[in-house]
Parts: C-alpha cells; structure tokens; sequence
C-alpha cells in the first residue's frame, strides 16, 4: 500500500475538451496505465471534479515523495504532443486514511 495519496485536478485546454470519449479510452487512458505501472503509482479512481473550477480529478496512491511524483504527474500530461491539460492542481493526503 502507497504511503501518499495525491489528489489531481484538472482543467481541460480546448483541444483537451475537443477530444471524443473514443480518444480518451482507447488512446489516452492506456498510455496513461502503462505510466502509472512505470512509476508505480496505483489510480484509485478518477471523475468529475464538482465545486472546483477544474473539471477532473484523479486519486492516485503511491509511495513516490512529492518530487518523484512531480515527474509522473509530468509525464501523464505529456501523454499528448497537444495540450490537453490547461493546468493541474494536486493535494497531498497522508495515506491509509
């Protein structure tokens, strides 16, 4: 089990909003799994984000301390050549709650 649990939100560019749901499951999310594996982070579940100005969030459960994680974090958004993510906001959660 992960020692940190990070909470990521995210506000979708345009051409991230542009995207079908097609090119989200069966491009982006796969990619996106084998990066989780690479640096072994586990995602424990992701959705709408409501109350916040972000449309997403992702909760992932890992023991990389917050610079490592940074580098994941990197690399997820880099999954496209596009921009897809405007930004991303994350939160750090003592883990097993």
């Amino acid at each position: 089990m992960g020692q940190y649990a990070y909470l990521s939100f995210a506000k979708l560019s345009e051409k991230g909003s542009a995207k079908n749901r097609e090119y989200w499951e069966m491009t982006w999310f796969p990619k996106h799994e084998e990066i989780c594996s690479e640096y072994g982070v586990k995602l424990l579940k992701w959705g709408i984000a409501f109350g916040t100005v972000e449309e997403l969030v992702y909760i992932y459960e890992t023991d990389l301390p917050l610079a490592e994680y940074q580098k994941f974090r990197g690399a997820v958004t880099g999954i496209s050549e596009e921009r897809l993510f405007a930004y991303t906001k994350t939160t750090i959660v003592n883990y097993p709650w």
